[in-house]
């Protein structure tokens, strides 16, 4: 079977340019998958900051600390107000005697040789040492929850890093009083987002969890996969493209976020 001249062309042409689609490389940028500038949820004056500029950090550490001498007292007292180890020993004690007092002339009572007023008052007495066993019981409760909340005041002086990732800036420094003021700005960089704009001529070859090649300007001559994650609904009228967003696993830090790259879609 033989094609027609014009057919043959058609063909061609139009399978160089399914090729020239599929195996352009993109002008792309590698960026953080998170930024923040982290900040402390109460006024105080800085007491020590632990990182610096390029420390890594992890989830969770202790990245710098407000002075807290008032918020360590309040513990201190809170913790002993919880346990009132001689009140709660001396009403078991009284308890004890109480009942025993009680029993004692109950016996008495049934033999005629106390009245049943005197029984009354020894009942009454082993009453008011039960209410107040109570009374001392609901108080340590009280303490307890006065000693958790004196404990997370104390939690917010320490600063802990809400992700993993690397310090991009430190905007303050020991003994500076910071409200409302963030103290580090920190950024994630596992993984990395690779940003690429693509021509609407892409539409629909592109789609999630597709794989790409990322080309980074460094380290030089190497290469790393990544995979889609998001592709942009709107397009850009004006220029013709739309957005689209990979994500590139980074787990020893060995690209540098903010580099430009050049991405190829397998």
């Amino acid at each position: 079977m033989k094609f027609k001249p014009v057919i043959l062309i058609k063909f061609i042409c139009l399978n160089l340019l399914i090729n020239t689609y599929a195996y352009a490389d993109y002008e792309c940028f590698i960026e953080p998958s998170k930024s923040t500038e982290v900040g402390t949820p109460t006024e105080g004056i800085l007491e020590t900051v632990y990182v610096d500029k390029g420390d890594v950090v992890k989830r969770g550490q202790v990245i710098a600390e407000l002075k807290s001498d008032v918020e360590q007292a309040t513990v201190s007292l809170a913790k002993s107000r919880s346990e009132m180890r001689a009140a709660k020993k001396s009403s078991e004690i009284r308890i004890y005697f109480a009942k025993k007092n009680y029993e004692r002339l109950k016996d008495l009572h049934e033999k005629k040789f106390v009245s049943h007023i005197e029984l009354d008052e020894v009942e009454t007495e082993k009453k008011l040492a039960e209410l107040n066993k109570k009374e001392i019981e609901e108080n340590i409760k009280i303490a307890k929850l006065e000693l958790n909340r004196a404990k997370e005041i104390l939690n917010m002086k320490k600063i802990r890093s809400p992700l993993a990732g690397i310090v991009v800036e430190r905007f303050s420094n020991a003994g500076e009083y910071v409200r409302e003021k963030p103290i580090l700005e920190l950024a994630q960089i596992n993984p990395l987002y690779v940003e690429v704009i693509l021509p609407t001529s892409m539409l629909g070859q592109i789609k999630k969890d597709t794989t790409a090649t990322v080309f980074p300007e460094y380290p030089k001559n190497k290469s790393f996969e990544a995979t889609v994650k998001l592709v942009d609904s709107i397009i850009d009228a004006a220029s013709g493209t739309f957005g689209v967003r990979l994500v590139l696993e980074n787990p020893n830090n060995n690209i540098n976020a903010g580099l430009k790259c050049n991405v190829k879609f397998n």
